[in-house]
């Protein structure tokens, strides 16, 4: 077995724990807020800052959150895609290739996946960043039908939020 696709499985069992960190910032399990916060106050009041914590605080939270990590997800992807498709041939380029992703560091690269993924979903593209070679454009294609339902999801819920305060 290779070593490098050793270290990929391991780093994507890692993922297996993004629903327990889910379950475990949900808000409604630190009630303890409501005490400390509300200490000397009315039953009501109490009750008040309960409801926004469950309807306004804890939805937007979590969505920022899984945003958060979708995106990092992605990014990840996609410099991984663009890594294994590399051809080491002066014909075909890539994303990598024309970004100079090789010098940069784990960090940098990490960045400018996730800045080009965001871009991507929101479909604004600034041009910076782009797909080069064909794989490369048609998953940047099905990267933009993901980003509508992602920010139509994504608006959707903040104005439910909104609209139940």
């Amino acid at each position: 077995m290779n070593r490098n696709n050793d270290i990929w499985g391991t780093r994507l069992i890692w993922l297996l724990w993004v629903p327990w960190l889910l379950k475990l910032l949900d808000i409604s399990n630190f009630n303890f807020l409501i005490r400390r916060f509300c200490g000397g106050k009315s039953r009501n009041e109490k009750h008040k800052f309960h409801y926004f914590l469950e309807n306004g605080f804890n939805p937007i939270f979590n969505l920022f959150f899984r945003s958060i990590i979708i995106i990092y997800f992605l990014g990840c992807l996609w410099y991984y895609i663009c890594f294994e498709y590399k051809d080491n041939s002066w014909t075909l380029r890539s994303f990598i290739d024309m970004n100079t992703l090789p010098e940069m560091n784990s960090f940098e690269k990490m960045v400018t996946s996730c800045y080009f993924i965001i871009t991507t979903l929101s479909t604004c593209g600034f041009g910076d960043f782009y797909p080069v070679n064909n794989f490369e454009k048609v998953m940047g294609i099905v990267l933009m039908i993901i980003g509508v339902a992602f920010f139509s999801n994504f608006v959707g819920t903040f104005i439910n939020v909104a609209d139940s305060l």
